[in-house]
C-alpha cells in the first residue's frame, strides 16, 4: 500500500469524513493551516477549527468552517511575540485542559458524525497524549521547509559534535553531517533560556515520531533529497503536496490589515524593475539595522515597495526611525506600507526581486511566482531556508555579513541589473515551471492530445525558458519562414515517418526531401564537439554480445543529484553490465563524478564503464551493445535505428518528448520511462529490454527497422530517390 493509499484508508475506515484542525496562533503558521484547511474541504470534508482567543482567526472569512475557541490563558504581558519560544512553551501548558475538554466533547456528539482524526501544527506536542487518551489518530501539518525540520531535528547531535553552542569563529565553518549548512546556518531560537531550545525542540520531534501521518507544505521536485531523508529518519506516511496557496484560491488568513495602494502604486512601475521589501510578522530589528535597510535601498537607485510592519523596530510605532533625508532621497522611487498583500504583490509585472526575511510561506511564494530573492534571515528555519536559497537552488543571494548599506546596495544591484540577477532568474522561472507541473493532475498529463495523435499532453514540445513566452515567438517565426522557403531537407526517411511525411506535404506545399539518415550515406569524420574516449570500444570488446546497456544523455541535457543518484543505482540494480556517459557538467553544479553516491562503485565493480564521452556510432555498432538508453534527441534515435539497437527513452525537453513518444507508441523499438528518474522504474525497465521476452519482441521490430533503413538507402530506395530529386531541384533553380 502506497502513502496516498495509507491516507485514504486512514482518513475514511470508519471514521467518515468529519476533520479537527488545531492551528498554531502565529501568522506563518496560521496561514498554511487555513490553506490545508480549504484543500482537504475541497475533498469533501467538513472542517471544524479548534483555535485559541490569542490571534484569533477571521471566521467571517471563512463561512465553510466551523470554529470552536478555547481558553490559552494568556496575559496581556505573554501575548507577545517577542520571546517566540517562551510563548510556545506556556502555550502548549496553558492550552491542555482547554483542548482536551473541548476535543472531548466534540467527540462524544454522537448525533455527529464522527471525526476521522486531529490535524495539528507539529508545534503544538502536547496534543499526542491528549488524542492517545482519547483514541483518535493525530496528524501533524510541519510549516517549515523539510530541510530546516532535519536540521532542527540533527540539534543533539550538533551540540554532541561541539557545533553548539556557537562561536563566532567558527561561524563561516561547514557542518559536515548537514551540507549545504554552515553552522551559522544552525537553526537556533533565541530565547531568555537557552536549554529551552533543545527541550522544545526535542519535545516536538519525539511526538511528531508518535504521529500517524506528516503533511508539508512543500513539493518533491524542490525537497526530493531531503524527502528521501526524511523517509529513512521518521518511517511513517508523509505527504507533500505543496505549494499549498496554489491549490485553492482562499480568503485571506492576514491577522493585519493589508494596504491595497501597493498594487495601485505597482500598476505606475516598469516590468521587474520593483524590489519588494518584507520582513515577515515576527522579526525584529534596531534602529540602526533599519536604517542600513533604508540607505541601502536608497542607494540601490531601484525602485522599492517596503512593508515596514508597526513594531518592526523595536520600541517604535512605525516610521519615525527613518533616517534624515531619507523620503526626500527617494522621493516617489518608493513606497512604504504597513502591510501588503504579499500574494498579489509577487505576482506583479513590476516585481523584479524579493528581499524577505526567509520564512517558509514567502520561500515558496517568491518561488510560485519566479521572483528571485534576497535573504536576510532573522531566526529559526529562516537561517536553513536561505542557504537553500543561495547554495542548492541557487534562485536567490543571501545577505552573509547581515545588514550593511553597502553589501544591501550591490546585493539588490546583482540581482535587479546585473548580469548574474539574470541568470538568477532563469533558474527561479524553471522552479516556478516545476510548481505548476507538480500542481497538474496526472489524468491532464496523460490525456491524450486529439489532434495530434499519439502524443498525451506530458509530450507537447514546450521549451523551458525564463520568458514562456518567447517560446511560442520564436516557434511561430520558425513556422512562418519555413513556410517561405524554396524547399525542405529532412533527416529521415519515408519509410519510418509516411503518415508524417503525408500531412506535412499538405501543411507545407513547396518541394521537400526526405533522404536520411544522413549519418548512413557516407563514411565522415567524427564532427563531435568533444573528445571521445576510445576505451569504451576495448571494454566492450570484454563483454558477452548484446549484454551491455549503453547509456548517454546527449551534450545539452542536464539532471540534478537526485537524478543523477536514481540513474546511478537503478543501473546498479539491474545487474547488467552498462557503459555510461557522464559529460562533464551533466549534474548541475559539478566538473564529474563527484555526485556518485556512496557505494556505487564498489558495487557495480567490472560491471560499469564510465566515460565523458564516447565514439556512439561506433559503439551503437557494437556486437556487446544490447541496449541504448537515450534522451532520445533526433540524431542518437536515428543511430539507434540504423544499428537494431531497442531503446529506453527519458526526454528532456523539446523534440525529445515527441520523439520518445514514436519510439513507445507506434514503431515500438524502445519503452519510454514514464515516471522519470525512479530506480525501481528505471531497473525494472532495463530488464525488460535487455533479458525479458518483452525485450527480444522489440528487438524483432527494430531489426525490421534497420533493414528498412539499408533498403531505402540503395540504388531506387526511397532516399536514393529522394537525394536525386534535390540534386535536380537545385540545379533547376
Amino acid at each position: 500500500m502506497n502513502s496516498q493509499e495509507k491516507m485514504k484508508t486512514l482518513m475514511q475506515q470508519k471514521k467518515g469524513r468529519r476533520l479537527l484542525l488545531f492551528p498554531l496562533p502565529l501568522q506563518g503558521h496560521i496561514t498554511p493551516m487555513l490553506q490545508l484547511a480549504n484543500i482537504l474541504h475541497s475533498k469533501g470534508f467538513s472542517i471544524t477549527i479548534i483555535h485559541t482567543h490569542f490571534n484569533s482567526p477571521n471566521q467571517f472569512n471563512y463561512p465553510q468552517f466551523t470554529f470552536e475557541p478555547i481558553s490559552d490563558g494568556l496575559s496581556e504581558n505573554d501575548a507577545s511575540t517577542i520571546d517566540v519560544l517562551a510563548l510556545i512553551s506556556l502555550l502548549n501548558s496553558n492550552c491542555v485542559e482547554p483542548f482536551r475538554d473541548c476535543l472531548a466533547r466534540l467527540l462524544s456528539e454522537v448525533a455527529e458524525e464522527p471525526f476521522a482524526c486531529l490535524i495539528t501544527d507539529a508545534v503544538w506536542y502536547f496534543t499526542q497524549a491528549v488524542v492517545d487518551s482519547l483514541k483518535l489518530p493525530r496528524i501533524v501539518i510541519h510549516t517549515t521547509s523539510v530541510c530546516s525540520f532535519l536540521a532542527f531535528a540533527a540539534l543533539p547531535l550538533l551540540r554532541e559534535k561541539g557545533y553548539l553552542p556557537k562561536q563566532d569563529s567558527e561561524f563561516e565553518a561547514p557542518v559536515l553531517e548537514l551540507p549545504p549548512l554552515k553552522v551559522k546556518d544552525i537553526p537556533i531560537i533565541k530565547t531568555r533560556n537557552p536549554e529551552d531550545v533543545y527541550k522544545v525542540t526535542g519535545r516536538i520531534i519525539r511526538e511528531t515520531k508518535s504521529a500517524s501521518g506528516l503533511i508539508w507544505n512543500s513539493f518533491r521536485e524542490l525537497e526530493q533529497p531531503e524527502l528521501a531523508k526524511l523517509a529513512q529518519e521518521f518511517p511513517i506516511p508523509s505527504f507533500s503536496f505543496g505549494p499549498f496557496h496554489k491549490h485553492f484560491p482562499a480568503s485571506s488568513s492576514s491577522l493585519q490589515e493589508q494596504d491595497q495602494s501597493s498594487i495601485s502604486w505597482l500598476n505606475s512601475q516598469a516590468p521587474k524593475a520593483v524590489i519588494y521589501v518584507s520582513f515577515g510578522s515576527v522579526a525584529t530589528m534596531d534602529e540602526t539595522g533599519f536604517s542600513e535597510v533604508a540607505w541601502g535601498l536608497a542607494n540601490s537607485m531601484q525602485p522599492f515597495l517596503w512593508v515596514v510592519r508597526p513594531g518592526l523596530v523595536s520600541g517604535s510605532e512605525w516610521l519615525e526611525p527613518l533616517p534624515n533625508g531619507f523620503l526626500e532621497t527617494v522621493g516617489g522611487r518608493g513606497h512604504i506600507v504597513k502591510w501588503s498583500p504579499q500574494q498579489k504583490v509577487l505576482a506583479h509585472p513590476a516585481i523584479g526581486g524579493f528581499w524577505t526575511h526567509s520564512g517558509w510561506n514567502p520561500t515558496l511564494e517568491s518561488i510560485c511566482e519566479g521572483v528571485p530573492m534576497i535573504c536576510s534571515p532573522d531566526f529559526g528555519d529562516q537561517m536553513v531556508n536561505s542557504r537553500y536559497v543561495n547554495d542548492v537552488w541557487k534562485v536567490g543571494l543571501k545577505l552573509e555579513k547581515g545588514l550593511k548599506r553597502g553589501e544591501i546596495e550591490r546585493t539588490i544591484r546583482r540581482v535587479m541589473v546585473e548580469k548574474e540577477g539574470e541568470e538568477i532568474r532563469q533558474r527561479m522561472m524553471g522552479l516556478k515551471e516545476e510548481v505548476n507541473l507538480c500542481l497538474k493532475k496526472d489524468s491532464e498529463f496523460e490525456a491524450p492530445v486529439l489532434e495530434l495523435p499519439p502524443l498525451k499532453v506530458k509530450d507537447i514540445p514546450i521549451i523551458k525558458t525564463r520568458n514562456p513566452e518567447d517560446v511560442y515567438k520564436v516557434t511561430g517565426r520558425i513556422i512562418r519562414e519555413t513556410k517561405s522557403a524554396s524547399g525542405l531537407i529532412w533527416n529521415s526517411f519515408r519509410e519510418l515517418e509516411q503518415p508524417e511525411l503525408a500531412k506535412l506535404a499538405q501543411e507545407f506545399p513547396i518541394p521537400s526531401f526526405s533522404f536520411g539518415p544522413f549519418h548512413k550515406h557516407f563514411p565522415a569524420s567524427s564532427s563531435s564537439l568533444q573528445e571521445q574516449d576510445q576505451s569504451s570500444i576495448s571494454w566492450l570488446n570484454s563483454q558477452a554480445p548484446k549484454a551491455v546497456i549503453y547509456v548517454s544523455f546527449g551534450s545539452v541535457a542536464t539532471m540534478d543529484e537526485t537524478g543523477f543518484s536514481e540513474v546511478a543505482w537503478g543501473l546498479a540494480n539491474s545487474m547488467q553490465p552498462f557503459l555510461w556517459v557522464v559529460r562533464p557538467g551533466l549534474v548541475s553544479g559539478s566538473e564529474w563524478l563527484e555526485p556518485l553516491p556512496n557505494g556505487f562503485l564498489e558495487t557495480v565493480g567490472g560491471r560499469g564503464h564510465i566515460v565523458k564521452w564516447s565514439p556512439q556510432q561506433k559503439v551503437l555498432a557494437h556486437p556487446a551493445i544490447g541496449g541504448f538508453w537515450t534522451h532520445s534527441g533526433w540524431n542518437p534515435t536515428l543511430e539507434s535505428i540504423c544499428e537494431g539497437v531497442p531503446m529506453i527513452c527519458s526526454p528532456d525537453f523539446g523534440d525529445q518528448m515527441v520523439n520518445s513518444r514514436y519510439v513507445n507508441d507506434v514503431w515500438k523499438v524502445g519503452l519510454k520511462l514514464e515516471k522519470g528518474l525512479k530506480r525501481g522504474e528505471i531497473e525494472r525497465t532495463i530488464r525488460r529490454v535487455m533479458v525479458e521476452k518483452e525485450g527480444e519482441e522489440i528487438r524483432q521490430r527494430m531489426m525490421g527497422l534497420k533493414e528498412e533503413v539499408n533498403l531505402c538507402l540503395k540504388k531506387g530506395g526511397s532516399s536514393y530517390q529522394s537525394l536525386e530529386g534535390l540534386t535536380d531541384y537545385i540545379l533547376s533553380l
